[in-house]
């Protein structure tokens, strides 16, 4: 059965399988009760931490010296789990747009949404405005487990970290890490700009048009070219 896997799942599976002999032996010698949704949590943190541990260590090694960080981009998100990519652009005397592109395990797109509107704001505000964005329409579409990928590192850091102050940045960012509790599992990653080109897409959707606009079909093409080229790319 293994062989017939891909290496991501076949992680996944000895995961699941330690998992269980895990909760058995706590069920016997300390009659420890334990839930699925308990189960499927262990599962996915063990599974990203290694992930993560793995990805850090190729980072450091790249010689880059940004220690702890972790790059998203290629990889899919494992079964049972979406990854979100989000962006935002401030453009001089037109606007701010914010997007984010959901996409699914085997790395097809479910959704897009993208807020414009007029006046303007500093990057970093407009890209956790984007995150914030994203994260409410996965709960709309009943998406409980989610990997969060912005181009923005500074942002990345500071949700990691949990950094706290009184800026209004700090505020949505504090709204952001509240709004997290009601998923199962929420992490956040680092995207290489070329990485990120869908979300960067959605939040500069043409025609530039103020308001919310929710594609869950029937995608723009220009949405659709980059997913394709993403699509191929994708390990």
């Amino acid at each position: 059965m293994l062989r017939e896997l891909d290496a991501r799942e076949r992680v996944v599976f000895v995961t699941t399988c330690w998992v269980l002999w895990e909760k058995r032996n706590k069920l016997i010698f300390d009659d420890a009760r334990w839930s699925q949704e308990s189960i499927l949590r262990r599962v996915r943190d063990l599974v990203w931490e290694m992930e993560s541990i793995q990805v850090v260590g190729e980072t450091r090694g790249g010689g880059n010296g940004r220690e702890g960080e972790l790059e998203g981009g290629r990889g899919r998100p494992c079964f049972g789990t979406w990854k979100v990519n989000v962006d935002a652009g401030v453009m001089e005397g037109v606007g701010v747009g914010i997007g984010a592109v959901c996409r699914n395990h085997e790395g097809v797109m479910e959704w897009a949404v993208t807020v414009q509107r007029d006046g303007s704001c500093g990057v970093p505000m407009a890209e956790v405005e984007a995150i914030l964005l994203g994260l409410k329409e996965a709960w709309i579409r009943g998406q409980r487990s989610i990997v969060v990928e912005s181009d923005c590192l500074e942002v990345v850091q500071a949700l990691r970290k949990k950094k706290s102050g009184r800026s209004e940045l700090f505020i949505i960012y504090a709204d952001i890490l509240h709004f997290c509790n009601r998923f199962v599992s929420v992490s956040f990653t680092h995207s290489r700009r070329n990485f990120n080109r869908l979300a960067h897409e959605v939040a500069h959707a043409r025609p530039w048009s103020m308001g919310r606009r929710v594609w869950l079909d029937d995608f723009p093409l220009q949405f659709v070219d980059v997913a394709s080229h993403d699509l191929r790319n994708m390990i």
